[in-house]
């Protein structure tokens, strides 16, 4: 019955084609990658949706890793500027692209008061960024966290194995978790690589089993396996210290969610998972001591 029929200006099909797939492509929801801490989650919104529009969606899509007491205007976002080279505010009317990569942040707001008009005090309302340390370093002496710092002498001891990090007399050494204190080759020092997208500081762990001046790099191979210990810097050997009160963990830089750790049969250090990092994984978990 429809068979040789064509449109009476068959020149402005492909411009119909065009038409239907631009209007589809506008109703299919845009995605954002965002990153808050140590959480990735995607969240999608439509093509008029701004960067301040998002913002609602982030608080329900992070709620479980938010305070109660976070309101909108609390949240910035902000995108990695290559010019720069740091992270930068976007401004509420941006619309942004999809697939996007951006990093929320948590600011807080206080009052200050400052002289008006007639010597009178008026709130002001200041933007604040309160991070970590800020928060930590007010808390007592005696629930603060370690620091890992360069260059200091530390001995790392593991809440499951009991032990402490130590090497054997393998070639190369492989890192164990069956050190005591008295043993003389426990000794562990952080060398500072950098500060990482974050601004948080990256270490590469180091120890000098022969006593020669020479350091060895704790390098670990993947989830489960051994940790050697290797004469010379590699990407594989970073690690980024977090802090528990008075436990410190060590997430590796290369292997992204898995740390170093320790199990309950002392005979070698390796990468463990971190599920929940609300909830660490005990294997993960060092009491870090300096050595005076």
């Amino acid at each position: 019955m429809f068979r040789g029929w064509k449109p009476k200006d068959a020149s402005k099909a492909p411009n119909i084609v065009r038409y239907i797939s631009g209007t589809l492509s506008s109703l299919s929801p845009k995605r954002v990658l965002v990153t808050f801490g140590e959480s990735k989650r995607v969240l999608c919104f439509s093509e008029e949706d701004e960067v301040g529009q998002l913002r609602q969606k982030f608080l329900q899509a992070f709620s479980d890793s938010l305070a109660d007491d976070i309101a909108v205007a609390n949240v910035r976002f902000q995108q990695y500027d290559h010019t720069f080279k740091e992270y930068v505010d976007i401004e509420n009317e941006v619309k942004l692209e999809n697939n996007a990569k951006v990093k929320a942040v948590i600011v807080s707001f206080r009052e200050k008061k400052e002289p008006g008009r007639g010597g009178d005090l008026v709130p002001l309302t200041v933007n604040l960024k309160v991070s970590l340390d800020d928060l930590l370093d007010a808390l007592p002496e005696d629930v603060r966290y370690h620091k890992i710092t360069q260059d200091t002498p530390y001995r790392l001891w593991n809440l499951v194995s009991n032990g402490l990090i130590q090497p054997n007399n393998d070639d190369p050494p492989v890192v164990t978790c069956s050190g005591q204190f008295g043993d003389t080759n426990t000794v562990i020092k952080a060398k500072l690589y950098g500060r990482n997208n974050f601004n948080q500081n990256v270490f590469y762990l180091t120890t000098d089993p022969s006593g020669d001046q020479s350091d060895m790099y704790l390098t670990p191979k993947g989830k489960n396996q051994e940790i050697t210990l290797e004469p010379t810097e590699s990407e594989d050997a970073l690690f980024l210290p977090q802090y528990y009160y008075g436990f410190t963990a060590f997430r590796s830089q290369t292997f992204d969610s898995l740390y170093l750790g320790c199990d309950n049969n002392k005979s070698g250090a390796t990468l463990v998972e971190m599920d929940d990092v609300n909830y660490p994984n005990p294997q993960a978990l060092f009491t870090v001591n300096i050595i005076n």
